[in-house]
């Protein structure tokens, strides 16, 4: 959990079933979701689904399009919201909504495909758990250093 990342906005990363891990942006009352911008230290590109895909050498990498919603008066209400850019930044646009209560927006990393590389690749055995989770057991000749993972970089006033 990070909070007052950006002024108002807190961020919790966790793991979940059928996710890599779960990033929730909890903007308190009158905070700006155009505070919120990610630059990555790979190729991205955002897809017709609105997910948000990241190209590796060996995979890519998804989150899935975020969902936003406000909780008023004990009801969920849905907010409409979707990935963006502004140059090389990810960034977060939303519909109209009420400003004067919390929100909720909630992205997901959804899967990964790091297998393969430029040297020998073996998979031995494959597994499925019961949340649905697959794995690969094997070995590769391949180097497993940096880039691999994409990195956010947060963005924020001054830097």
């Amino acid at each position: 959990t990070y909070p007052n990342l950006w002024d108002g906005v807190t961020v919790v990363y966790e793991t979940q079933a059928k996710a890599v891990v779960k990033s929730t942006y909890l903007l308190e009352a009158g905070a700006e979701v155009s505070q919120i911008k990610l630059a990555y230290n790979v190729p991205f590109s955002l897809q017709a689904d609105g997910s948000l895909c990241f190209a590796f050498e060996t995979g890519r990498l998804c989150e899935s399009a975020p969902m936003a919603w406000q909780d008023i008066n004990g009801q969920r209400q849905a907010v409409t919201v979707a990935f963006g850019q502004v140059a090389d930044q990810v960034t977060l646009r939303l519909g109209e909504y009420d400003p004067t209560r919390p929100l909720t927006i909630d992205p997901s990393l959804t899967w990964n495909t790091f297998l393969g590389g430029a040297g020998s690749d073996n998979g031995n055995s494959v597994a499925v758990d019961s949340s649905g989770n697959v794995y690969v057991a094997g070995n590769s000749d391949a180097t497993w250093e940096p880039p691999l993972m994409a990195t956010a970089q947060v963005m924020m006033p001054g830097w």
